[in-house]
């Protein structure tokens, strides 16, 4: 097979969704796609945002969608006729703002639905989001998931998917971990190891 390369990069391709590109929007179209062709990554993925006993032919998936100016443009929507969960995905150690958190969450409230959720999708996981991510929004929970956590769930969801499945969750594992970080670059956080010798 041979090798192959785009434009002036020295970067071999690796997965066909290198080729969409690596900004926020193209993880973001590359998560849904898998998603959507997908059904035991997405079972997988709705389990680690604790939405569980789903239809899975029921769930519609919704990329940049927009509401009113007060609304904003969402990354992802994951959409049922029981919930509506809005995905907000950031590369690296990006944060969303909380005003843009605050247009979701009223989105969310006038959706109609009982079941509502405002996820973050980036290096920050369930271990990490420290103080900056609250447990609700104008009572709309919310929580994140790191695209490490997401690889995780692609993996997951290897066992028992179709050929043609399982080639596309490979891609979508290569290309995630190609793009996320290895370690959070703004951490001022210096480690000390204390060594004792024996007398």
């Amino acid at each position: 097979m041979s090798n192959l390369y785009l434009g002036n990069k020295t970067a071999k391709i690796d997965s066909v969704f290198q080729l969409l590109g690596v900004r926020e929007n193209d993880m973001s179209y590359s998560l849904a796609w898998g998603l959507a062709q997908c059904p035991k990554f997405l079972k997988r993925f709705l389990i680690a945002i604790n939405q569980r006993n789903t239809e899975l032919s029921e769930v519609e998936i919704h990329l940049q969608k927009s509401g009113d100016k007060k609304e904003g443009i969402t990354d992802i929507e994951l959409r049922s006729p029981r919930f509506r969960i809005i995905i907000e995905a950031k590369r690296g150690w990006n944060r969303p703002s909380m005003s843009q958190l605050d247009k979701y969450a009223k989105r969310l409230i006038n959706s109609g639905v009982r079941e509502k959720r405002l996820i973050v999708l980036s290096e920050y996981g369930k271990n990490n989001s420290g103080n900056w991510l609250k447990k609700d929004i104008k009572g709309v929970p919310m929580q994140s998931i790191s695209w490490r956590e997401t690889v995780g769930c692609a993996k997951q969801a290897l066992s028992g998917s179709s050929h043609a499945q399982k080639r596309l969750i490979k891609e979508l594992i290569v290309y995630i971990n190609k793009i996320m970080t290895k370690q959070k670059f703004d951490s001022n956080e210096d480690y000390v190891v204390s060594i004792h010798e024996r007398e």
